[in-house]
């Protein structure tokens, strides 16, 4: 199975401090908006960043952290 797509950059801002975080990842035409920024919450939970209802948080202001 082959997937065809293209790569869609996508910034994150962290909703603390406004730190971005912007990255190419590969979608496919089908991808809308929601789906882009799925991705890039997914990959940056790997990198330490806290993503859900209450927003995006960067790894130095993850929520219950004191830094």
């Amino acid at each position: 199975m082959t997937i065809t797509g293209k790569t869609a950059v996508v910034t994150v801002l962290c909703t603390a401090c406004g730190v971005g975080s912007t990255r190419n990842y590969l979608v496919t035409d089908a991808c809308d908006e929601a789906a882009r920024m799925s991705y890039a919450y997914a990959y940056l939970r790997t990198q330490g960043w806290v993503c859900d209802r209450r927003g995006a948080f960067c790894p130095r202001h993850t929520p219950g952290r004191l830094l």
